[in-house]
């Protein structure tokens, strides 16, 4: 009688075990799929700031392209003035020579 009282002691404590273990991994099973969402929204939220970085990349690389012509746009301008100034300051000092020519006559 005593051996039957033990193992059917043994097999309810066994069994309630095996429930508390069940519990357990369905909860853990639960927050594993919930983390696991969690992971593919922030997979999602991941994916869609790459891709507004790479639209802003592009904007950016575009306005340094459109800056860069504009400098050198600017820079040729700068040159073209110069050239401007000195033409005109040669024809200032050769006005200036043939006044004098003129005065002198």
């Amino acid at each position: 009688v005593q051996r039957n009282q033990v193992e059917s002691h043994l097999q309810s404590a066994v069994r309630l075990h095996l429930d508390l273990a069940c519990v357990n991994l369905n909860k853990t099973e639960v927050k594993l799929h919930d983390t696991e969402v969690k992971l593919n929204k922030t997979e999602i939220k991941l994916n869609k700031t790459e891709f507004k970085l790479n639209k802003t990349e592009d904007k950016l690389n575009k306005t340094e392209v459109k800056v860069n012509n504009t400098e050198f746009k600017l820079n040729n301008t700068e040159v073209k003035l110069n050239n401007t100034e000195e033409t005109t300051r040669k024809l200032m000092e050769k006005l200036d020579t043939l006044e004098k020519r003129f005065e002198v006559k």
